[in-house]
């Protein structure tokens, strides 16, 4: 076989794996809920474990697969929400300065965060204006209201509480949702770096995230700027919460890392990290403490190297 077919034919087998794993999601299953949130997986292998070339062949497959078995909707929305963020990271990752054809620098994995947080939030913020989210959003959290007032009877008497939970419905949705898949996007580059790099595919040596998953000064302004959008109304409101669920979700993940640094080595580690991500996914409060810790983690110290090396 011809080896410059190589990346082009294990581009073209992942992204039928991605749009199978994408599609799938349309059967209510927990099973087809777990292979969806893997369907990055595919993209990024490719990318990081056989280059550019692979990681696009991929892509243009996945994209061209789910027009053709799922129809134009859906494969501009997985398009925009998983293709582009999953082959953005896998370019970053595998993206580094070369001296005399060895690479001696590779893109930091901070920066790549914040690019996969941009990626995301853009997405979906597109997706959302493909489909009319504002609609679409409105009419569910009706909907939702109704079937609450049905149950409790009590609850539509109050107009009151019925608009206040409507409201916040609407606001909920487009903030909860790059807020989750930032979280599914950031796991599965995580299982990508480990799987490519122990085939012996990936030269990038092993990142230590603690101490490198710090986001770019930049990201500081723009999560300000974001928050302030919030208050705003309409479209514009929705989109400011989408983009902020997104760098919620980064400068949780670094406050995080945060703790994970500080506690090397000291006798409450185990204990301290059991704590907080229990109490981080069953009650929700502490992680704006590490919203807040990963806000202090950047603005102390930011990522050395916001952009790119120079290739």
């Amino acid at each position: 076989m011809n080896r410059s077919l190589l990346p082009l034919l294990i581009g073209a087998a992942a992204g039928i794996a991605a749009a199978l794993l994408s599609v799938g999601s349309v059967v209510q299953t927990v099973l087809s809920f777990l292979l969806f949130i893997l369907s990055p997986l595919p993209l990024m292998l490719a990318g990081l474990g056989w280059g550019p070339i692979a990681g696009g062949t991929a892509a243009a497959v996945c994209i061209l697969a789910i027009y053709v078995f799922a129809g134009e909707p859906q494969a501009i929305i997985i398009a925009l929400t998983t293709v582009i963020p999953a082959s953005l990271a896998a370019y970053y990752g595998g993206m580094a300065r070369l001296d005399n054809g060895r690479p001696v620098e590779w893109y930091p994995l901070g920066s790549i965060l914040f690019a996969l947080t941009i990626a995301v939030a853009g997405g979906f913020i597109l997706s959302g204006v493909y489909i009319d989210f504002p609609k679409i959003s409105g009419e569910l959290s009706v909907e939702l209201v109704k079937r609450i007032a049905e149950a409790d009877p009590e609850f539509a008497k109050d107009p009151v509480a019925t608009m206040s939970l409507a409201n916040t419905l609407i606001k909920a949705v487009p903030f909860l949702q790059p807020t989750s898949w930032l979280l599914v996007m950031v796991a599965n580059f995580w299982l990508a770096l480990q799987v490519s790099r122990r085939s012996g595919l990936f030269q990038r040596p092993k990142d230590d995230w603690p101490t490198s998953l710090k986001m770019p000064a930049l990201a500081l302004p723009i999560f300000a700027i974001t928050m302030a959008a919030t208050f705003l109304s309409g479209g514009w409101q929705m989109m400011a919460w989408c983009v902020a669920g997104a760098f919620s979700t980064a400068f949780i993940l670094t406050g995080f890392a945060a703790l994970h640094r500080v506690s090397r080595g000291q006798p409450w580690r185990n204990a301290a990290l059991w704590i907080a991500y229990a109490t981080s996914l069953t009650i929700g409060l502490p992680a704006i403490l590490f919203l807040f810790a990963g806000l202090y983690d950047t603005a102390k110290k930011p990522a050395a190297n916001g952009g790119a090396p120079t290739l």
